[in-house]
């Protein structure tokens, strides 16, 4: 459709309202009514139809149209055109374009972790408790600090009978 009937929704709209029988009713019509002459670009008459003291939730729906023929009368400026910048400094551009720094100041906090590639024979399961054989295999006699102590490696306690009267 290339441009909707406005004329004849307008004359629909408009002959409803005639055969309303309530005043909220009839207000609901002249809402339609000023939304299609919005639409046609008749702003003064659908600012006239607007002006009444519409009820209820038909006074949201006043405020919406209102809102929209606010914008049609004021419509925002378009956007600014792009503009080219201008490189007055070619200087600085290359600069820019300039190679990383191959050298970094040492910091002895700050460890790159060392990669060591392991075959695996054969899929397994991976716990922690497989973390910890594998942690005590490559690193003896440190421990892990840090991480608290399994109870399955504790000695268990004696288990003694206690009688209470």
């Amino acid at each position: 459709m290339e441009e909707p009937p406005w004329d004849e929704a307008l004359a629909a709209w408009r002959e409803l309202e005639e055969r309303v029988e309530s005043g909220t009713e009839a207000q609901m019509m002249r809402l339609h009514q000023a939304n299609v002459l919005l639409f046609q670009g008749e702003l003064d008459s659908a600012e006239a139809m607007l002006q009444e003291n519409f009820q209820g939730v038909l006074a949201s729906q006043q405020d919406r149209l209102l809102a929209r023929l606010e914008r049609l009368r004021n419509p925002p400026p378009p956007p600014p055109e792009p503009v080219e910048p201008v490189v007055e400094e070619p200087e600085l551009v290359a600069a820019a374009d300039a190679a990383p720094v191959e050298y970094l100041p040492y910091d002895p906090y700050f460890r790159v972790p060392e990669f060591r590639p392991v075959t695996i024979l054969e899929p397994t399961q991976v716990g922690s408790e497989a973390v910890m054989d594998y942690v005590g295999e490559t690193v003896p006699e440190q421990g892990t600090p840090g991480l608290a102590s399994d109870p399955q490696d504790e000695p268990a306690e004696e288990e003694t009978d206690v009688i209470t009267e």
